[in-house]
């Protein structure tokens, strides 16, 4: 299961996204199932236009589509010094996000260095559905416990589906 914020949500369930950038990935190997959980709080205007207020506000804080995750390409952020910044494997993608909010994402606390290295992963979405009745967590079990998913991932982890 991942978060996604809602303005992101929407750029996926309209096709405009296909990557979704996460700084790793699963030990586990393609293809797989990916349940999408929509965060409370973000912006819902991408949400709100494709589908009405009512039926995007009804996904937020639910399980609201699923999709297969068919393949990573990893990207590497590099520093090089003060301002030569390299953001490789990126041509391709379709992330709705810049290569400088990627760059930002990926190195985080390692932007003050002079030099650095860091990678991170967009996964592939395809097959996507997105769920007329939302599911609530509760609708999960985590993947190493018998137990109840009971708050959303930080940025995603294993789950089953009851």
């Amino acid at each position: 299961m991942i978060s996604i914020q809602p303005e992101w949500c929407g750029y996926i369930f309209d096709e405009r996204k296909t990557d979704e950038v996460r700084k790793n990935t699963p030990d586990i190997c393609c293809p797989f199932k990916v349940y999408i959980y929509c965060t409370k709080h973000g912006d819902k205007t991408n949400l709100n236009r494709l589908y009405g207020t009512g039926e995007a506000r009804k996904m937020a804080g639910k399980v609201c589509a699923e999709f297969i995750c068919d393949r990573f390409t990893y990207i590497q952020a590099r520093k090089e010094g003060p301002h030569d910044y390299h953001l490789g494997n990126m041509a391709f993608l379709r992330t709705q996000l810049t290569a400088s909010e990627i760059f930002n994402y990926l190195a985080g606390d390692l932007m003050e260095k002079e030099t650095f290295d860091v990678g991170g992963w967009a996964w592939h979405i395809s097959d996507l559905k997105v769920y007329a009745d939302p599911k609530s967590l509760d609708c999960f079990k985590m993947w190493y416990k018998d137990e109840r998913v009971k708050r959303p991932p930080q940025s995603w982890f294993y789950v089953k589906e009851l």
